[in-house]
C-alpha cells in the first residue's frame, strides 16, 4: 500500500512540473522568435491570441490526463486497502493465540528432550555399573536375567561401590531436570529411584556384612531378592524415560 501511494505521489510530482516546464518554454519561444513588426502587429496579436487558445487546450488535455492518471493510482490504492482491510476483518480472532503458544511450545520441548536425554545416559551408566557386578558377562543393554546365580564378587558389598555411586549422580540429575518432565515420569521416577536407595542402603548392605570378602551364605536369598529389584527398577527408570523421550520428539 505504501509503494502505491508512493508511485501516485510520484506521478503528481513528475506530470505537473513537466507541465508547466513545457508551457513556459513554449511562451518563451513566443516571445523570442514571434514577429516584431509594428505594422503587422493586429495580425500578429490574433496569431498570438490562437495560439494561446491551443496551448490552453493543450494544457486542458494535458490536465485531462494527469487527472487520469491520478485518479487511476488512488483507485488501485484504495481497491488494495479495502482488500487487506476484508483479510483482516475475516481473519479468525484467535488466530494470535496459536502464534504466541507455539513460540513457547518449541523451547518446552528442547528442554525437555534435553533433560530426558541426560537422565536417560545417567540411567543407562547405573545400569552398566549394576550389570558389572551382578551380570558380568552381559553386554551393557543386554537384558538381565534373574534366573542366573551371581558371582562371588556380588556378594562383597566393595563391589556395589560404583553401583552406589551411579545411583547417587542419577538421582541428582533427576532432581536437579524434574522441573522439564510430565507428572506422570517425575512420579514413577521417584518411586524408581527411592526403591533403588532402599535396595542399597536399607537391605544390600546389610545383607553384605562382611565388607572384606564374601557372606557365609546366610543371606544368599535376600541378596538375589535385593539385585532382582534393582533390576526391576532400572528398566522401570529405563521404560518411562524412552516414554517421555517419544512424547518430547
Amino acid at each position: 500500500m505504501d509503494i502505491l501511494l508512493g508511485l501516485a505521489a510520484l506521478v503528481v510530482l513528475i506530470s505537473v512540473p513537466t507541465l508547466l516546464g513545457l508551457i513556459y518554454i513554449e511562451m518563451r519561444q513566443r516571445r523570442m522568435f514571434g514577429p516584431r513588426s509594428i505594422i503587422s502587429a493586429d495580425h500578429n496579436v490574433a496569431n498570438h491570441n490562437q495560439e494561446l487558445a491551443g496551448i490552453a487546450m493543450t494544457l486542458q488535455s494535458e490536465l485531462d490526463r494527469l487527472r487520469s492518471d491520478v485518479h487511476g493510482a488512488i483507485t488501485a490504492v484504495s481497491t488494495d486497502v479495502e482488500r487487506v482491510r476484508e483479510h483482516l476483518v475475516n481473519a479468525p480472532a484467535v488466530a494470535a493465540a496459536p502464534v504466541a503458544q507455539s513460540a513457547l511450545e518449541p523451547r518446552v520441548d528442547t528442554q525437555r528432550a534435553a533433560a530426558v536425554s541426560d537422565l536417560y545416559a545417567a540411567l543407562s551408566k547405573l545400569d552398566v555399573t549394576f550389570l558389572a557386578v551382578s551380570r558380568p558377562m552381559l553386554l551393557p543393554g543386554e537384558a538381565f536375567d534373574a534366573d542366573t546365580d551371581l558371582p562371588a564378587e556380588a556378594f562383597a558389598w566393595e563391589s556395589w561401590n560404583d553401583v552406589g555411586a551411579a545411583a547417587y549422580q542419577f538421582a541428582e540429575l533427576f532432581s536437579a531436570r524434574r522441573l522439564y518432565l510430565d507428572q506422570t515420569a517425575r512420579d514413577h521416577l521417584n518411586i524408581a529411584i527411592g526403591s533403588i536407595r532402599r535396595c542399597l542402603t536399607a537391605q544390600l548392605y546389610p545383607a553384605l556384612n562382611d565388607v572384606d570378602g564374601p557372606t557365609s551364605g546366610e543371606n544368599d536369598d535376600l541378596v538375589l531378592s535385593v539385585v532382582a529389584t534393582l533390576a526391576s527398577n532400572i528398566q522401570d527408570a529405563r521404560i518411562v524415560l524412552e516414554r517421555s523421550a517419544a512424547s518430547a520428539a
